[in-house]
């Protein structure tokens, strides 16, 4: 089974307006559980370690105000909800140690993720051992500092599913266009036209997708990627539409 390091936000407030800030709880658990329940190893960590805090509001699932199932069970949990207390630095995180990086979204990531150094060398060194790196949504800010054997960013060419930027002003001020961002370096972007449904695709080792209805299937391509580890990887894949259920 393969092990997997989720990479938090430690970001609590924005600049500026002190906004909170923190990861997306969907993000987060939905995956965490796909993996979980196919068996694998999962470590927390995040940008600075010790305790993460999620996103005010980000539990809910749509637009009725409800918990998700996927946050529910692990706000339930004791045990998991201790993973949050005391998170892995991404300082001490060794790229030998893990198969796989997840990134999840949030407001939190656009602010820390591309300022702290270790994330870009993590996220470099991990694809460059054959490993998987995926995000979502706000999560690829991850990938704007890792560079490739040839020192070119590591999205050079790559297509990339991220935020649009009318998905963030929805969600509030946001420092910078994640799109932008990527494109500058090179990236490829693809995009659901319909705000807020699903999106996710795999070029190589990078798995991506556009925001939180995006999890489930990111989470399954993980899967698939990590399945092929052993064997040869294809160029670029997408979740068929019928593989596109709700999170949860």
């Amino acid at each position: 089974m393969a092990r997997i390091l989720f990479v938090l936000t430690s970001r609590r407030e924005t600049g500026g307006n002190r906004t909170p800030a923190g990861f997306h709880w969907e993000e987060f658990v939905t995956p965490y559980w796909a993996f979980r329940d196919a068996g694998h190893e999962v470590v927390v960590g995040s940008v600075l370690g010790g305790e993460a805090t999620g996103l005010p509001g980000s539990e809910v699932d749509g637009p009725h105000g409800r918990i998700s199932r996927s946050v529910r069970r692990f706000q339930e949990r004791g045990q998991e909800m201790e993973l949050l207390q005391g998170t892995l630095p991404i300082v001490a995180a060794k790229a030998e140690d893990f198969d796989a990086l997840f990134f999840p979204g949030g407001v939190g990531p656009l602010w820390d993720l591309h300022e702290t150094p270790e994330v870009g060398a993590l996220v470099s060194a991990v694809l460059a051992k054959g490993g998987i790196v995926a995000t979502v949504s706000t999560g690829a800010a991850a990938l704007l500092t890792a560079l490739d054997a040839e020192g070119e960013p590591i999205v050079r060419r790559r297509r990339i599913s991220t935020a649009p930027d009318a998905e963030l002003s929805a969600a509030g001020p946001a420092p910078y266009s994640i799109e932008a961002a990527l494109v500058e370096r090179g990236a490829r972007i693809g995009r659901n036209e319909y705000l807020f449904r699903p999106h996710a695709l795999r070029d190589g080792g990078l798995v991506t997708g556009q925001n939180p209805a995006s999890a489930a299937p990111v989470a399954r391509l993980v899967l698939s990627a990590l399945a092929d580890m052993q064997g040869a990887q294809p160029t670029l894949e997408l979740v068929p539409p019928a593989l596109f259920r709700r999170p949860g």
